[in-house]
């Protein structure tokens, strides 16, 4: 079952994590598996995954650089553990570092981003809101121009960005009858990929352009 996924740089794979721990890597133009492999020890799920930019950073520190165009992979477990992963190979190739295990996290990681230059990796856990209803994924679109958000209730919500917070108009939908797990911008920009917390599943939706009166 999906419970996350992610376009490797170069748009040539989707990159999908499953609730069992492994990663699973199918070609993007016609749907075709590649490669697959296990990730988490005790089949913890992959909560979320993440390429590096196109930059070149050097994990871990002192070797040579390791991560220009997406030859590092961040993935976010339902333990809270995040593991780091070297790609090679254009994408077919996925190998742990031994010391690429990051903890600290109480709860599962929702969110990863790297900076622009891959130096930094950005984390959200999941907290247990006080509300019925609260934010639980977020991304941005390739262009920039678009910020997509999925709450606890299965809405999710497309912004103008940047936005500003008194003006923040927004087109929403009913797009999962339970929390919003995962959100993506396939690559181009054109489709939305959406994952479902409790039953594990992949939708797609096209963007298409608003219609003027």
């Amino acid at each position: 079952a999906c419970s996350s996924a992610a376009y490797h740089p170069r748009g040539h794979l989707l990159l999908l994590g499953t609730a069992t721990g492994r990663i699973v890597a199918l070609q993007h133009a016609r749907g075709e598996y590649a490669i697959s492999c296990q990730v988490t020890e005790r089949g913890q799920a992959v909560v979320c995954v993440r390429f590096s930019s196109n930059a070149s950073i050097k994990y871990p520190p002192n070797p040579t650089p390791c991560c220009q165009d997406g030859r590092l992979l961040a993935l976010g477990t339902s333990d809270g553990r995040i593991y780091m992963m070297s790609v090679e190979d254009n994408g077919l190739v996925y190998r742990k570092y031994r010391q690429g295990t990051l903890t600290g996290h109480s709860s599962p990681v929702v969110r990863l981003d790297f900076s622009v230059d891959s130096a930094t990796l950005r984390t959200w856990q999941l907290h247990q809101a006080s509300s019925d209803t609260g934010i639980t994924a977020s991304c941005l679109s390739g262009h920039g121009d678009l910020l997509c958000a999925g709450d606890s209730a299965g809405q999710v919500s497309i912004f103008r960005y940047p936005t500003h917070p008194l003006q923040s108009q927004c087109v929403t939908s009913d797009a999962l009858v339970s929390s919003v797990r995962d959100l993506m911008f396939a690559f181009g920009d054109s489709r939305l990929l959406v994952t479902d917390r409790e039953a594990a599943s992949l939708m797609q939706w096209s963007l298409v352009p608003e219609r003027r009166s």
